[in-house]
């Protein structure tokens, strides 16, 4: 009652899923020396998405890495952020305009690691994604992170004070082929065990029950 429903987006539950197969995905070589961190969905507004932090974690990562390969979602960088940027001779970035659910979840699948370091954030969309395609998510403590997120099984949380240690684990992670795996692996696991289809379709019949 009371929602237009023409603006309603429907959002299809195996998003990510028709990328995800294991016969079609290249193998990655540890420790990985050159990745590919593809950070958030938005750049605007800052105070939510907080662009700096993420800046902040590439600047700790790139003294540890031969090269980094950054990518922003969201159409144009702010202007100080593009000048952090630029400044670090280790690193190449691209900002992408924003993308259609089935294009956003090939473009995760082609990163090492999927960032987001929103200062607040429910259930979000592109971090299922992540979970589907089996992208480790390094993500700050929000209410829906914690959610989804099991720190340290099928993720990396952390609040922004400890952002050192945030880049000490983000690097352990991709140096170790075992700890990796089985974060891509508890990643998928998690979102088919609660986030598919069929168990959305149950909670959503017991939030009803209960009315």
């Amino acid at each position: 009652a009371g929602v237009d429903v023409e603006k309603i987006q429907i959002i299809p539950w195996s998003f990510g899923l028709e990328n995800s197969s294991s016969s079609q995905e290249q193998q990655k070589i540890f420790p990985i020396r050159t990745p590919s961190l593809l950070f958030g969905r938005s750049l605007w507004p800052e105070e939510i998405y907080q662009p700096g932090t993420f800046v902040d974690l590439v600047e700790l990562l790139a003294s540890n890495f031969r090269q980094l390969h950054v990518t922003c979602i969201g159409g144009r960088a702010p202007d100080h952020i593009s000048a952090r940027l630029n400044q670090l001779n280790s690193i190449t970035y691209t900002v992408s305009p924003r993308l259609e659910q089935s294009e956003f979840s090939k473009l995760i699948k082609q990163h090492d690691v999927y960032i987001q370091t929103n200062s607040t954030d429910g259930l979000s969309v592109s971090m299922l994604q992540s979970m589907a395609v089996g992208t480790p998510i390094v993500s700050t403590k929000t209410a829906g992170s914690l959610e989804a997120i099991d720190d340290g099984v099928s993720g990396i949380l952390f609040d922004i004070e400890d952002i050192d240690l945030a880049a000490i684990r983000i690097v352990k992670l991709l140096h170790s082929k075992t700890i990796y795996e089985s974060f891509c692996q508890k990643s998928k696991e998690s979102f088919l065990r609660n986030y598919s289809k069929e168990k959305s379709q149950e909670a959503l019949a017991r939030l009803l029950s209960q009315r």
